[in-house]
């Protein structure tokens, strides 16, 4: 990997000299610890509080802990298949790589295409929810605790669109700012708000299993209602309340989970900067997913303590369809509850865990969009400009322009535009997992398509004649079509919307509409794509 930035070179136009240059110019100096960190921020600590709130109530009778703890399990096999896909092909982009050297490099670029666009949609709605969530409800827990009615109407004033586009953009701006400047001061922010978000949970954690029901109820009493009078209401609107435990409903809920805890590939995205990728890359995508099934299985056995599955769910669902009986203009997310029952010191500990964790899952998230964009233009699908490497930062700066732009603008659609766009999120996941199945058939088929690539790998090994690839892709491949069935035949998570349907469909098809294009104009101009990219590119 080059120490040094390397200027635009002229590739030779006769089918001589491929890529524009011989290294990339991004520098190996991802710790694992690094890594861990980003990874972790980046499978996000605030959406994963929030989808714990949901579970029960878009699948009655699901536990959130038991959700989480089989979730975390399955997870581990597709973690596994992207760690030893990195760990053979230590380059940047991920499974545009992977698909694209072992299946088809139009492929590759359609699977990557589709995961950075719904990675970049996601960062637009993380920034609303910063401002129309987490400040909202921190204000709004601190002027509940403290009967300060000031306080009780800010959070209710955030949740409108003009401050949520406006905190949004300020975001936005502060984290392209701090990307620009490369690894070492995206690094030095992620630690110290790192360690500030671990001691909000912890605070989190501890006081969920010291509150009681009778803290939660002596809380409602004074919103003008009651435990058992909100669990009524939900059930005379249409929610089984009064349902108990379903094991079938756990297992239906796990893609809701998922969605969260199997998103730990960073270190695959951005394996061109990690140190020793070989290991590196399998000990910080494990380690994270264990750190955050631990995290969220905590609070889930905390809540529900006090709070049970079935109350949670109720209390989702009275918000969800905006029923007047739920008597707080913000949502129940799960630390929204221990919030209301405690001072307002503790309120300022736990909220600040879920700003902090929402505001770090954005710079995560930005750092594998433009480092997959960067390896489109290194391998000449997107204009070679955007894999310029800027010499004192070592950081691909126009990429990040072009993402950071991007996402503000579809932060202005979701914030002003149609409320149908919010439909996008379930979407999404069920989109993404598209891409995770090329992956799977990457990896049944990566022993036969690519012996060579395959066999140098430090995992090639065979259980029972068969490649370790195999089996993790096989059983990947089974998961996610059983949740991506799971995420399109739920009417209560939106997913099988018509608009969330054209979404999927439009995003992975204009994928390969976009590297058709590039193709003929490469091709015109002397360069063949589908040759070029049969070998790995150079570090």
């Amino acid at each position: 990997m080059a120490r040094n930035t390397s200027s635009e070179a002229t590739a030779v136009q006769g089918g001589g000299q491929f890529y524009t240059r011989q290294a990339t110019g991004l520098v190996r100096e991802m710790s694992v610890r690094d890594m861990f960190i980003i990874t972790v921020v980046y499978i996000s600590v605030i959406f994963g509080l929030i989808t714990l709130s949901i579970i029960p109530f878009a699948f009655p009778g699901a536990s959130m802990g038991g959700s989480v703890l089989i979730s975390g399990l399955f997870a581990l096999f597709p973690v596994l298949l992207y760690a030893f896909f990195a760990a053979s092909m230590p380059r940047t982009g991920g499974d545009f790589i992977y698909v694209g050297r072992v299946l088809h490099p139009a492929l590759g670029f359609m699977a990557n295409w589709n995961m950075t666009l719904w990675v970049v949609f996601f960062q637009a709605i993380q920034g609303g929810w910063i401002v129309g969530t987490g400040f909202s409800g921190l204000f709004y827990a601190l002027g509940v605790s403290a009967h300060n009615q000031t306080l009780v109407n800010w959070g209710a004033d955030l949740q409108h669109a003009w401050p949520r586009f406006i905190g949004s953009m300020i975001v936005l701006a502060l984290i392209g700012f701090v990307l620009s400047r490369g690894y070492r001061a995206l690094m030095r922010m992620s630690i110290v708000l790192f360690v500030l978000m671990l001691i909000g949970l912890a605070v989190a954690i501890i006081t969920s299993f010291a509150t009681s029901s009778a803290d939660l109820n002596a809380a409602f009493h004074k919103a003008g209602t009651s435990t058992s009078a909100l669990l009524a209401a939900a059930h005379h609107a249409g929610y089984p309340a009064y349902s108990g435990f379903s094991f079938v409903a756990t297992l239906a809920s796990l893609p809701l989970i998922w969605a969260v805890i199997g998103f730990s590939q960073v270190p695959a995205y951005a394996a061109g900067e990690m140190r020793s990728p070989r290991r590196n890359a399998l000990v910080s995508m494990t380690s994270s997913v264990v750190f955050c099934v631990l995290v969220f299985a905590l609070t889930a056995f905390a809540i529900t303590r006090f709070a049970p599955n079935n109350l949670v769910g109720s209390l989702e669902y009275l918000y969800q369809n905006a029923l007047k009986s739920w008597p707080y203009p913000v949502e129940p997310t799960v630390y929204f509850y221990p919030t209301i029952t405690h001072g307002p010191v503790i309120a300022v500990f736990i909220w600040s865990a879920f700003l902090i964790g929402g505001f770090l899952t954005i710079p995560a998230s930005l750092l594998v969009a433009t480092r997959n964009v960067f390896a489109w233009s290194f391998d000449r699908v997107l204009p070679t400009s955007l894999s310029t490497v800027d010499s004192k930062y070592h950081a691909p700066q126009r990429s990040i322009v072009l993402v950071v732009i991007v996402v503000a603008i579809c932060s202005a659609i979701f914030i002003f535009g149609p409320a149908s766009f919010t439909l996008f999120a379930f979407s999404g996941s069920a989109g993404q997992m598209l891409t995770f199945m090329f992956v799977a058939v990457a990896g049944i088929v990566f022993a036969w398509r690519r012996p060579d690539l395959h066999d140098s790998s430090p995992y090639h090994r065979r259980i029972a004649g068969v490649s370790v690839f195999t089996w993790l892709g096989a059983i990947s491949l089974a998961m996610f079509v059983c949740y991506f069935y799971l995420f399109m035949t739920n009417g209560a998570l939106g997913a099988n919307k018509p608009v969330g349907i054209w979404a999927i469909v439009i995003i992975m098809v204009s994928g390969g509409l976009v590297y058709a294009a590039s193709y003929v104009i490469n091709k015109r101009r002397g360069l063949d794509l589908l040759v070029g990219q049969r070998e790995l590119p150079p570090e």
